[in-house]
């Protein structure tokens, strides 16, 4: 359904930021936010069962899973976090200028990594 999700691709980063969405709209509601991951991870868990006889059903627990067939729209700024940058650059991943931008910016960025930026630069 959602395909293969790398750490740190958009939909790596939308399902991060829906939990934290998750988690403010707890705090915000006064809710335990433990409890509704134990909720979800149950709910996302469940298997139905093809081994009970008619009537049986009742018996279970009111819990059941939906299907949802969203379409959504949306636009948006993204929000870099300096530290994950840095790994990325650590590891040679390749940065938009905005990313870059930010991480050069950021206290995360030091002198040694300047230092470093020009050794690169002269080698290419």
């Amino acid at each position: 359904m959602f395909g293969d999700i790398q750490a740190g691709d958009d939909l790596y980063w939308g399902l991060v930021n829906g939990v934290a969405l998750s988690k403010h709209a707890c705090d915000e509601a006064g809710l335990p936010f433990k409890s509704l991951l134990e909720e979800a991870l149950e709910i996302a868990t469940f298997e139905p069962r093809s081994d009970l006889v008619s009537g049986e059903e009742d018996a279970l627990p009111a819990k059941f899973v939906v299907g949802v067939d969203v379409d959504i729209q949306y636009e948006y700024d993204r929000i870099y976090h300096p530290r994950q940058l840095k790994e990325r650059w650590k590891r040679g991943d390749d940065l938009t200028d905005a990313e870059f931008r930010v991480l050069v910016e950021s206290d995360i960025f030091d002198e040694s990594d300047f230092r470093k930026l020009a050794e690169d630069n002269r080698e290419e």
